[in-house]
């Protein structure tokens, strides 16, 4: 086998585990129901291996490198079998529902992991929402990363059978490193297998992979700043663009709901986001889509059975069921926006923030569609709007004629 060849195909791994999706984040057209078993198998193996062999061993963390490459090798059996022209009705059933059908159809890890043997005992949502909560961190004291054995071990184990190097690695980083989704531990195992790759060729690999450990920490630091999308997220937009994008997303799926339940739901997101900035307070949501965030957020508060019954459905069909219903309750919310116009002007002059986050309640439940861009120049103009109407002494007919998207009152 030549030299780098497992270092490549790692590589090529990490490249390709980045346009797709993890099982807790995947998503569907919500059209005909799929073969999704034997789609599988039509990317590069070495992908689906990884996603599944990093999963296993995150929500499995008393599992043995055996027992979960044992998982993942029936996980590609059952893939495989889906192909064939008697495929199972499990074929077509979401991958979140496939990867974890093999954990609680086997015993040896229910036995070994008393959690998420629980977990297998629930049912739809509220089964993954369990095996997530396992990733936010090891259910035992593990002990520390690296083999018992010393470099020159190492290095020949390298040598010898790069392909196990690898996957054991993959194993040990995955059970350390539970929050992190597979893309991100493939590009952390890549830089420790780099090291490997140049200085057990080297004449002093000591010497080498002392010189190399700096520069591979300060890329696996990047990694997981880029990896914290959240976070990344958070910090572009800061704490008030984060807290109008809550409302933004709270009113598009629930356009009736009140601006207090909104102001709740963005201020609480925006805090969630803040803590993906801060290491200690981590957790396996600062590494996912934040609209994935933003869903989990929403079904957590909501109380209507209808938005409920939405939240309870697999994870690929939640947001086209929340849409439908925001879809039928926006045809109640008023075309104009009612107003009075002394009051808008007097809150204007007092307190001006209150009429920007009130307009945008009001304009983003009647355009639920629109992207923040959109929202923040409406706000705009408004705002300016208002503060050169409320200047002149017949500000009520100013704000009619220039605002027709209010209906405005007396006083």
């Amino acid at each position: 086998m030549y030299p780098l060849f497992y270092t490549i195909l790692l590589v090529h791994t990490v490249a390709l585990l980045s346009l797709t999706h993890e099982p807790w984040n995947l998503q569907s057209s919500g059209q005909e129901q799929k073969n999704t078993g034997c789609e599988l198998t039509f990317g590069v193996e070495a992908v689906f291996r990884t996603r599944a062999l990093v999963l296993y061993t995150q929500i499995l963390v008393n599992n043995s490198f055996e027992d979960v490459k044992r998982l993942v090798n029936k996980l590609i059996m059952f893939s495989s079998n889906c192909c064939l022209s008697d495929a199972g009705s499990d074929c077509f059933e979401d991958q979140s529902s496939m990867f974890l059908a093999k954990v609680c159809k086997d015993e040896i890890s229910k036995l070994k992991n008393s959690k998420a043997a629980a977990c297998c005992g629930k049912l739809n949502v509220e089964r993954w929402n369990c095996f997530k909560e396992l990733r936010h961190g090891p259910s035992v004291q593990l002990p520390a990363l690296g083999p018992s054995d010393g470099l020159e071990e190492r290095c020949l184990f390298y040598i010898a059978d790069r392909h196990s190097f690898v996957e054991i690695h993959l194993y040990e980083f995955s059970r350390r490193l539970q929050i992190f989704p597979s893309e991100t531990i493939a590009q952390i195992v890549s830089a420790f297998i780099k090291m490997h790759e140049t200085c057990c060729m080297e004449s002093r690999p000591q010497a080498c992979f002392t010189s190399m450990t700096a520069h591979t920490v300060t890329r696996v630091a990047k990694v997981i700043a880029e990896a914290n999308r959240i976070c990344q997220r958070n910090k572009a937009m800061g704490a008030g663009k984060t807290i109008i994008w809550g409302i933004m997303f709270f009113t598009s799926l629930d356009p009736t709901g009140s601006i207090a339940k909104a102001m709740d739901f963005a201020i609480d997101y925006e805090k969630c986001a803040s803590k993906c900035c801060e290491v200690n307070e981590w957790s396996s949501d600062c590494f996912v889509d934040e609209v994935e965030v933003l869903l989990d957020q929403f079904c957590s508060k909501t109380r209507t059975t209808s938005y409920y019954t939405c939240c309870l459905k697999s994870r690929s069909d939640r947001l086209g069921c929340l849409d439908a219903i925001a879809n039928q309750q926006s045809t109640g919310v008023p075309e104009k926006i009612p107003v009075r116009a002394g009051h808008l002007c007097r809150i204007h002059r007092e307190h001006d923030a209150n009429i920007i986050l009130w307009y945008i309640y009001e304009y983003a439940r009647r355009h639920r569609k629109q992207n923040l861009d959109m929202v923040l120049s409406a706000v705009s103009d408004f705002k300016a709007t208002v503060e050169k109407c409320c200047k002149k002494s017949d500000y009520q007919m100013c704000l009619s004629a220039s605002l027709p998207q209010l209906r405005v009152s007396v006083p």
